[in-house]
Parts: C-alpha cells; structure tokens; sequence
C-alpha cells in the first residue's frame, strides 16, 4: 500500500490538522481519503482559517461588543494569507476591517471583492 503512512494516522488520532498544504487542497485530500479521520485545513498560500479561529476568539474574549461593533486594522504588507483571512473572516462576520498599506501592498482585488464594502485601505504616503 503506497500510502501505508498515512493510513496508520487514523489509528492514533481522531482528527488532524494540516498544517501546510497547497492552495489546491491535494495533501489534505489525500490525508483525508486513506487515513479516515476528519482533517481540517491549517494553513495555504492564500488562507490561514486557524489564525483566524484565534484571532476572532482573542477579540470576542476581550470585548463586550457583538461582533459586529468590533473593528480592526490590519498595517503592513497585505498581500499574503493573514491578511486575506483577516479581511474576509472580518467582513463575513460584518466587522469593521480596515487595511493601512501604500495601494501595491493591498490584497488582491479578488480577496478585497470577497470581503465587499467593508474594506477601507488608507494608502497615503506622507
């Protein structure tokens, strides 16, 4: 059995995170497909849904407000899997999301199309 490995993670654990698989999901298909436990998506080249569970869970933790009345702003270089998760996992949830980074550094027009209106980019160079 070629992915004989694999097969034997089902015998030690209920589930398992991927921690660093490619963008199109195949080491996570695979790890789901012959080791038969729940596999969850940890980190890609374009999401970072475990920071994010972080991230929302450390901001409901220190605040009173719903959801919805909390914002943020994401500074820096925008234009990697953080940034998108922060962005969309924001908007989806209906926070106030806001990028400061010069315009080249923003994230990808698809990534600011997912996350709709809710994004404000302050791009001013003083």
């Amino acid at each position: 059995m070629e992915n004989w490995g694999i097969a034997m993670v089902g015998l030690w654990v209920p589930a398992a995170v991927s921690s660093r698989g490619s963008s199109s999901g195949d080491s996570r298909r695979t790890l789901a497909r012959f080791s038969g436990v729940l596999v969850c998506n940890g980190l890609t080249d374009q999401w970072h849904p475990t920071q994010m569970l972080a991230d929302i869970l450390t901001m409901r933790d220190h605040s009173d407000k719903p959801l919805e009345q909390v914002g943020y702003w994401y500074m820096g270089d925008a234009r990697n899997n953080t940034a998108n998760s922060l962005l969309v996992t924001g908007a989806l949830l209906g926070m106030d999301v806001r990028i400061a980074a010069p315009r080249e550094l923003w994230p990808s027009a698809e990534i600011r199309g997912r996350a709709g209106r809710r994004v404000v980019g302050a791009h001013q160079r003083r």
